[in-house]
């Protein structure tokens, strides 16, 4: 594939995607209802098989951030028909350097 068509499926797939999720912080008219154990119970399962499913930090690197699961409780009556959007982010940080970092800010600083 070309640079040019890489770069337009991969424009094409952000919008898409940036597109659902602003679809999914609109007005919810059908009201929501509260999710059921069975639909819990998914969403958890579903989220512990992606975070599984992740590397783990190499050697001079954590793994950083916030990477509690927890279930959807509710659900907008408008979307419930339709399949339910998964994610789940993993953050590295490195640490094997960060004293030669820290120093560098300071050196910035005190220029």
């Amino acid at each position: 594939m070309h640079a040019r068509n890489r770069s337009s499926m991969l424009s094409l797939l952000l919008t898409l995607l940036c597109a659902r999720a602003a679809f999914g912080d609109g007005e919810c008219a059908g009201g929501m209802r509260d999710t059921t154990a069975a639909e819990r119970q998914l969403n958890i399962t579903t989220l512990e098989t992606l975070r599984a499913a992740l590397p783990p930090s190499i050697e001079g690197w954590v793994i950083g951030g916030y990477e509690e699961i927890s279930a959807r409780q509710s659900i907008c009556r408008d979307t419930e028909a339709t399949p339910w959007a998964y994610n789940f982010l993993r953050t590295f940080n490195r640490i094997d350097d960060a004293a030669q970092r820290d120093q560098a800010v300071a050196d910035a600083g005190a220029a």
